[in-house]
């Protein structure tokens, strides 16, 4: 069977209830990994696929245009991902002055945390 990249409904969390499984930790340990400007939450899901959910507020990039960039790269890294990475459900929360980095240093920094997740056994 052929390998989709496609990032659909099924690849996003998309309800409050999806994202605060993930945030509070209920039913299952949430664990977490320190990028520098982001950090990703993360804990195992019960289906067979990963999900992602990316968090920006408005107070840490002010400028609609820089948040959806930074949206976009982020789900643009785990599209390519998807086949590498467990049943988990991801959130990526992005801090201040994380518009500063270039498409080119992003890439490279969430490259590394994908490389983390898939190498070793965080759940």
């Amino acid at each position: 069977m052929e390998k989709t990249f496609s990032f659909g409904k099924q690849l996003r969390l998309r309800s409050a209830h999806d994202f605060a499984n993930v945030f509070n930790g209920r039913s299952g340990a949430t664990l977490k990994l320190n990028a520098g400007r982001c950090i990703f939450l993360y804990r195992g899901n019960e289906l067979s696929c990963p999900r992602l959910g990316v968090v920006i507020s408005k107070k840490n990039v002010s400028l609609a245009v820089e948040r959806n960039r930074l949206k976009r790269i982020v789900k643009e890294s785990f599209r390519l991902r998807q086949h590498q990475l467990e049943n988990i459900d991801c959130v990526v929360l992005i801090y201040k002055d994380a518009d500063q980095l270039s498409n080119m240093e992003w890439k490279e920094v969430l490259e590394k945390q994908w490389i983390k997740l898939c190498k070793k056994n965080y759940l």
